[in-house]
């Protein structure tokens, strides 16, 4: 609930001109162009190339489908990726993003956020006991106290 709030209260509007800007927030939908095999966001049906870090590229790579805000400057046909929020995951509900953590205690999600530990469950942890420290987004219901019923989850940045 709390994440709920800081995605949706946290962005501020995208530009409007055409012309470059400082750190303004863009959101748009994550494609890959057909033609090119480029990453682009899709803003009110206009298609913006990313530039990126190789970091950036290797999340956002996975994220085809996903509803991001971008921060970073944006010019007519591109936008500079500075960092990024995944405000819908690719099956359209808000995710939760951190670290998976495998230890006695089981199988738990660490917000980037809050740094607090959120208990997985469900069919998933077979999958996701392979993932111990790496990032990934997690979307599913809450059925207890600080624990989630993992419904989706994708992988953003492999453990080291």
């Amino acid at each position: 609930m709390l994440l709920l709030v800081f995605f949706s209260s946290g962005c501020a509007a995208s530009l409007a001109n055409g012309g470059w800007a400082g750190a303004s927030v863009t959101r748009g939908l994550v494609q890959v162009s057909p033609r090119s095999h480029e990453l682009l966001l899709v803003v009110s049906g206009t298609s913006l190339r990313m530039q990126m870090s190789k970091d950036h590229a290797a999340q956002l790579d996975r994220l085809s489908g996903a509803f991001l805000a971008v921060r970073g400057p944006r010019g007519k046909e591109e936008i500079v990726v500075r960092s990024f929020e995944i405000l819908e995951a690719p099956d359209g509900l808000a995710p939760m993003v951190g670290r998976v953590i495998v230890d006695q205690s089981g199988v738990m999600l660490e917000d980037q956020v809050s740094r607090s530990r959120l208990a997985l469950r469900g069919a998933a942890l077979i999958d996701l006991k392979k993932e111990h420290a790496a990032k990934i987004w997690v979307t599913g219901s809450i059925v207890g106290p600080q624990t989630l019923l993992v419904a989706h989850w994708g992988l953003l940045i492999p453990a080291p």
